[in-house]
Protein backbone atom coordinates (compact mmCIF):
# COMPACT_ATOMS: atom_id res chain seq x y z
CA UNK A 1 0.00 0.00 0.00
CA UNK A 2 1.74 3.45 -1.16
CA UNK A 3 1.06 6.26 1.90
CA UNK A 4 1.81 9.65 1.56
CA UNK A 5 2.76 11.99 4.43
CA UNK A 6 3.61 15.80 4.46
CA UNK A 7 5.65 16.87 6.86
CA UNK A 8 6.32 20.27 8.54
CA UNK A 9 2.72 21.16 8.11
CA UNK A 10 1.06 24.41 9.25
CA UNK A 11 -2.25 23.69 11.34
CA UNK A 12 -5.15 23.74 8.39
CA UNK A 13 -7.45 25.83 11.14
CA UNK A 14 -4.77 28.70 11.04
CA UNK A 15 -4.04 29.00 7.43
CA UNK A 16 -7.87 29.04 6.71
CA UNK A 17 -7.86 31.94 9.11
CA UNK A 18 -4.89 33.63 7.43
CA UNK A 19 -6.56 33.30 4.10
CA UNK A 20 -9.93 34.73 5.49
CA UNK A 21 -8.01 37.52 6.95
CA UNK A 22 -6.13 37.55 3.89
CA UNK A 23 -9.62 37.98 1.31
CA UNK A 24 -11.49 40.24 3.66
CA UNK A 25 -8.51 42.51 3.34
CA UNK A 26 -7.92 42.58 -0.31
CA UNK A 27 -11.68 42.60 -0.33
CA UNK A 28 -12.03 45.37 2.28
CA UNK A 29 -9.46 47.82 0.37
CA UNK A 30 -9.94 46.93 -3.70
CA UNK A 31 -7.17 48.87 -5.26
CA UNK A 32 -8.43 52.26 -7.29
CA UNK A 33 -12.10 51.74 -6.34
CA UNK A 34 -12.97 52.69 -3.15
CA UNK A 35 -13.57 56.58 -2.90
CA UNK A 36 -12.34 58.62 -0.54
CA UNK A 37 -14.35 59.40 2.25
CA UNK A 38 -14.92 63.12 2.72
CA UNK A 39 -15.81 64.69 6.17
CA UNK A 40 -19.20 64.16 7.08
CA UNK A 41 -19.65 61.90 3.90
CA UNK A 42 -17.94 58.85 5.95
CA UNK A 43 -21.13 56.04 6.51
CA UNK A 44 -21.75 56.60 2.56
CA UNK A 45 -18.42 55.65 1.98
CA UNK A 46 -18.76 52.57 4.09
CA UNK A 47 -22.05 51.47 2.74
CA UNK A 48 -20.61 51.72 -0.90
CA UNK A 49 -17.66 49.54 -0.39
CA UNK A 50 -19.81 46.83 1.90
CA UNK A 51 -21.63 46.55 -1.39
CA UNK A 52 -19.28 46.15 -3.68
CA UNK A 53 -17.88 43.59 -1.07
CA UNK A 54 -21.07 41.71 -1.49
CA UNK A 55 -21.03 41.67 -4.96
CA UNK A 56 -17.42 40.35 -5.58
CA UNK A 57 -18.65 37.45 -3.56
CA UNK A 58 -21.99 36.77 -5.22
CA UNK A 59 -20.85 34.83 -8.41
CA UNK A 60 -23.34 33.66 -10.85
CA UNK A 61 -20.61 31.03 -12.41
CA UNK A 62 -20.49 27.98 -9.95
CA UNK A 63 -16.30 27.15 -9.83
CA UNK A 64 -17.62 23.31 -10.21
CA UNK A 65 -18.66 23.99 -14.03
CA UNK A 66 -15.52 25.31 -14.39
CA UNK A 67 -13.95 21.45 -13.55
CA UNK A 68 -16.48 19.73 -15.25
CA UNK A 69 -14.04 18.07 -17.67
CA UNK A 70 -10.75 17.01 -16.31
CA UNK A 71 -8.82 19.55 -18.14
CA UNK A 72 -5.55 17.52 -17.33
CA UNK A 73 -5.91 14.26 -19.60
CA UNK A 74 -5.74 15.34 -23.28
CA UNK A 75 -8.56 14.05 -25.26
CA UNK A 76 -7.01 11.33 -26.87
CA UNK A 77 -4.05 9.32 -26.37
CA UNK A 78 -2.21 5.65 -26.76
CA UNK A 79 -4.13 3.31 -23.92
CA UNK A 80 -2.90 3.07 -20.52
CA UNK A 81 -1.10 -0.10 -19.51
CA UNK A 82 -2.80 0.27 -15.56
CA UNK A 83 -5.52 -0.90 -15.83
CA UNK A 84 -8.61 -0.91 -13.13
CA UNK A 85 -10.10 -3.66 -12.02
CA UNK A 86 -13.91 -2.81 -14.54
CA UNK A 87 -11.57 -2.73 -17.42
CA UNK A 88 -9.17 -5.73 -16.79
CA UNK A 89 -12.86 -7.53 -16.17
CA UNK A 90 -13.49 -9.63 -19.89
CA UNK A 91 -9.71 -8.31 -20.90
CA UNK A 92 -9.09 -9.24 -24.76
CA UNK A 93 -5.19 -9.21 -25.90
CA UNK A 94 -4.39 -9.87 -29.70
CA UNK A 95 -0.81 -10.54 -30.68
CA UNK A 96 -0.19 -11.30 -34.47
CA UNK A 97 3.87 -12.11 -35.08
CA UNK A 98 5.37 -14.39 -37.54
CA UNK A 99 8.63 -15.53 -35.86
CA UNK A 100 10.50 -12.90 -33.82
CA UNK A 101 8.90 -10.12 -35.75
CA UNK A 102 5.67 -8.60 -33.99
CA UNK A 103 2.35 -7.62 -36.94
CA UNK A 104 0.01 -6.65 -34.17
CA UNK A 105 -0.34 -6.02 -30.46
CA UNK A 106 -2.84 -4.73 -28.94
CA UNK A 107 -5.08 -5.08 -25.89
CA UNK A 108 -9.13 -4.35 -26.08
CA UNK A 109 -11.65 -4.16 -22.52
CA UNK A 110 -14.91 -4.95 -22.92
CA UNK A 111 -15.93 -0.67 -23.72
CA UNK A 112 -13.43 -1.18 -26.38
CA UNK A 113 -15.00 -4.74 -27.38
CA UNK A 114 -18.28 -2.77 -27.67
CA UNK A 115 -16.92 -0.40 -30.13
CA UNK A 116 -15.38 -2.47 -32.32
CA UNK A 117 -18.55 -4.53 -32.36
CA UNK A 118 -20.43 -1.46 -33.16
CA UNK A 119 -17.95 -0.41 -36.16
CA UNK A 120 -18.85 -3.65 -37.70
CA UNK A 121 -22.16 -3.31 -37.76
CA UNK A 122 -22.51 0.02 -38.95
CA UNK A 123 -19.87 -0.54 -41.55
CA UNK A 124 -21.64 -3.76 -42.76
CA UNK A 125 -25.07 -1.86 -42.52
CA UNK A 126 -24.06 1.09 -44.45
CA UNK A 127 -21.71 -0.18 -47.31
CA UNK A 128 -24.11 -3.01 -47.99
CA UNK A 129 -26.80 -0.07 -48.88
CA UNK A 130 -24.31 1.76 -50.87
CA UNK A 131 -22.40 -1.40 -53.11
CA UNK A 132 -24.97 -4.11 -52.61
CA UNK A 133 -27.82 -4.47 -55.00
CA UNK A 134 -30.23 -6.16 -53.06
CA UNK A 135 -34.35 -5.08 -52.27
CA UNK A 136 -34.94 -2.32 -49.40
CA UNK A 137 -36.97 -5.43 -48.05
CA UNK A 138 -34.65 -7.33 -47.41
CA UNK A 139 -31.60 -5.18 -46.17
CA UNK A 140 -34.28 -3.90 -43.80
CA UNK A 141 -34.67 -7.53 -42.32
CA UNK A 142 -30.61 -7.41 -42.41
CA UNK A 143 -30.16 -4.51 -40.47
CA UNK A 144 -32.68 -4.81 -37.96
CA UNK A 145 -30.91 -8.28 -37.00
CA UNK A 146 -27.30 -6.61 -37.22
CA UNK A 147 -28.93 -3.74 -35.29
CA UNK A 148 -30.38 -6.49 -32.25
CA UNK A 149 -26.84 -8.49 -32.11
CA UNK A 150 -25.31 -5.32 -31.95
CA UNK A 151 -27.69 -3.89 -29.22
CA UNK A 152 -27.64 -7.35 -27.11
CA UNK A 153 -23.85 -7.72 -27.43
CA UNK A 154 -23.43 -3.78 -26.26
CA UNK A 155 -25.55 -4.68 -22.91
CA UNK A 156 -23.64 -8.36 -22.52
CA UNK A 157 -20.15 -6.14 -22.93
CA UNK A 158 -20.69 -3.33 -20.72
CA UNK A 159 -22.99 -3.79 -18.05
CA UNK A 160 -20.19 -4.79 -15.18
CA UNK A 161 -18.02 -1.41 -16.45
CA UNK A 162 -21.00 0.81 -16.25
CA UNK A 163 -22.32 -0.18 -12.81
CA UNK A 164 -18.65 -0.18 -11.66
CA UNK A 165 -18.92 3.47 -12.97
CA UNK A 166 -22.51 4.29 -12.11
CA UNK A 167 -23.15 5.72 -15.51
CA UNK A 168 -25.82 2.35 -16.14
CA UNK A 169 -28.48 5.03 -17.56
CA UNK A 170 -25.91 5.17 -20.69
CA UNK A 171 -26.20 2.33 -21.60
CA UNK A 172 -30.35 2.24 -21.31
CA UNK A 173 -30.08 5.53 -23.48
CA UNK A 174 -27.92 4.13 -26.27
CA UNK A 175 -30.21 1.04 -26.63
CA UNK A 176 -33.44 3.61 -26.82
CA UNK A 177 -31.80 5.28 -29.25
CA UNK A 178 -30.91 1.95 -31.42
CA UNK A 179 -34.19 0.84 -31.04
CA UNK A 180 -36.10 3.72 -31.79
CA UNK A 181 -33.56 4.16 -35.12
CA UNK A 182 -34.51 0.46 -36.04
CA UNK A 183 -38.55 1.04 -35.91
CA UNK A 184 -38.45 4.42 -37.83
CA UNK A 185 -36.42 2.68 -39.93
CA UNK A 186 -38.20 -0.47 -40.94
CA UNK A 187 -41.44 1.48 -40.82
CA UNK A 188 -40.14 3.57 -43.54
CA UNK A 189 -39.33 0.69 -45.83
CA UNK A 190 -42.29 -1.26 -44.90
CA UNK A 191 -44.94 1.34 -44.62
CA UNK A 192 -43.56 3.42 -47.04
CA UNK A 193 -42.75 6.32 -45.16
CA UNK A 194 -40.75 8.14 -48.42
CA UNK A 195 -39.58 11.74 -46.61
CA UNK A 196 -37.90 9.60 -43.83
CA UNK A 197 -36.44 6.78 -46.21
CA UNK A 198 -34.50 9.41 -48.22
CA UNK A 199 -33.16 10.73 -44.61
CA UNK A 200 -32.01 7.23 -42.78
CA UNK A 201 -28.60 8.38 -42.79
CA UNK A 202 -29.34 12.01 -41.33
CA UNK A 203 -31.39 10.06 -38.77
CA UNK A 204 -28.51 7.73 -38.14
CA UNK A 205 -26.02 9.94 -37.79
CA UNK A 206 -28.31 12.57 -35.52
CA UNK A 207 -29.28 9.34 -32.93
CA UNK A 208 -25.83 8.82 -32.73
CA UNK A 209 -24.48 12.32 -32.05
CA UNK A 210 -27.35 11.93 -29.09
CA UNK A 211 -25.97 8.91 -27.34
CA UNK A 212 -22.19 10.69 -27.98
CA UNK A 213 -23.54 13.35 -26.15
CA UNK A 214 -25.15 11.29 -23.54
CA UNK A 215 -22.07 9.65 -22.64
CA UNK A 216 -19.84 12.57 -23.04
CA UNK A 217 -21.68 14.33 -19.90
CA UNK A 218 -22.08 11.06 -17.96
CA UNK A 219 -18.06 10.62 -18.40
CA UNK A 220 -17.27 14.12 -18.47
CA UNK A 221 -15.10 13.25 -21.91
CA UNK A 222 -14.80 16.35 -23.91
CA UNK A 223 -13.68 13.35 -26.37
CA UNK A 224 -17.09 11.93 -26.68
CA UNK A 225 -18.59 15.35 -26.96
CA UNK A 226 -16.49 16.06 -29.91
CA UNK A 227 -17.48 13.22 -31.74
CA UNK A 228 -21.01 13.56 -31.26
CA UNK A 229 -20.35 16.80 -32.84
CA UNK A 230 -19.04 15.36 -35.83
CA UNK A 231 -21.70 13.22 -36.26
CA UNK A 232 -23.97 16.55 -35.95
CA UNK A 233 -21.94 18.81 -38.19
CA UNK A 234 -21.88 15.40 -41.29
CA UNK A 235 -25.69 15.91 -41.18
CA UNK A 236 -25.46 19.05 -43.58
CA UNK A 237 -22.65 18.15 -45.31
CA UNK A 238 -23.83 14.80 -47.06
CA UNK A 239 -26.34 16.78 -49.15
CA UNK A 240 -22.72 17.74 -51.50
CA UNK A 241 -22.53 13.59 -51.48
CA UNK A 242 -25.81 12.56 -52.16
CA UNK A 243 -24.89 9.50 -54.40
CA UNK A 244 -22.46 9.01 -51.63
CA UNK A 245 -24.00 9.04 -48.18
CA UNK A 246 -24.40 5.94 -47.46
CA UNK A 247 -20.93 5.47 -47.67
CA UNK A 248 -20.04 8.61 -45.89
CA UNK A 249 -22.08 7.78 -42.95
CA UNK A 250 -20.56 4.66 -42.64
CA UNK A 251 -16.90 5.80 -42.94
CA UNK A 252 -17.85 8.59 -40.04
CA UNK A 253 -19.67 5.94 -37.55
CA UNK A 254 -17.54 3.32 -38.45
CA UNK A 255 -14.35 5.16 -38.07
CA UNK A 256 -14.92 7.21 -34.77
CA UNK A 257 -15.71 3.51 -33.30
CA UNK A 258 -13.31 2.23 -34.39
CA UNK A 259 -11.04 5.16 -33.40
CA UNK A 260 -12.68 4.93 -29.93
CA UNK A 261 -11.04 1.15 -29.84
CA UNK A 262 -7.93 2.07 -30.32
CA UNK A 263 -6.97 4.68 -28.25
CA UNK A 264 -7.56 6.38 -24.45
CA UNK A 265 -10.14 8.98 -24.34
CA UNK A 266 -10.60 10.93 -20.67
CA UNK A 267 -12.66 11.23 -18.91
CA UNK A 268 -13.63 11.91 -15.15
CA UNK A 269 -11.11 10.59 -12.06
CA UNK A 270 -12.14 7.20 -10.86
CA UNK A 271 -14.90 6.91 -8.29
CA UNK A 272 -15.62 4.17 -5.17
CA UNK A 273 -18.39 1.82 -5.92
CA UNK A 274 -19.47 -0.56 -3.23
CA UNK A 275 -19.52 -3.19 -5.80
CA UNK A 276 -15.84 -3.50 -5.78
CA UNK A 277 -14.78 -5.38 -2.47
CA UNK A 278 -11.68 -3.22 -0.36
CA UNK A 279 -9.02 -5.54 -2.34
CA UNK A 280 -10.00 -3.90 -5.54
CA UNK A 281 -10.60 -0.51 -4.52
CA UNK A 282 -6.83 -0.59 -3.22
CA UNK A 283 -5.83 -2.52 -6.50
CA UNK A 284 -7.57 0.74 -8.16
CA UNK A 285 -6.18 3.36 -5.93
CA UNK A 286 -2.51 2.08 -6.66
CA UNK A 287 -3.35 2.00 -10.37
CA UNK A 288 -4.29 5.46 -10.75
CA UNK A 289 -1.04 6.63 -8.50
CA UNK A 290 0.93 4.43 -11.42
CA UNK A 291 -1.04 5.86 -14.34
CA UNK A 292 -0.41 9.69 -12.48
CA UNK A 293 3.34 8.75 -12.35
CA UNK A 294 3.94 7.88 -16.22
CA UNK A 295 1.83 11.23 -17.29
CA UNK A 296 4.35 12.76 -15.13
CA UNK A 297 7.49 10.73 -16.44
CA UNK A 298 5.78 11.41 -20.43
CA UNK A 299 5.75 14.63 -19.79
Amino acid sequence: MLELKSQGCVSPKLNAASASQALDSREAEPPNLRPQAEPGNKKKSEKYALRLVTIHKTSYFPQHWMTFFNASEPLIRCKQEHLDVQDREGLLQLRWQIGNITLFSGLYTRIDQTFLLWGLVTGGIFFTAQFVPISWSFQAILWSTLTLIGTAGMAVLTLFWVRVERVSWILYSWAILMITGLVLTDCSIFAGWGGLLLHLCDLWLGLSAIGYFCTGLGLRSRTFIAIGLTHLFSIPLLTFVAPWQYLTTGIIMAGCLLLLSELQWDMRSPIDNTLLSEEQKEFNRIQQQLRQIGAIVSK
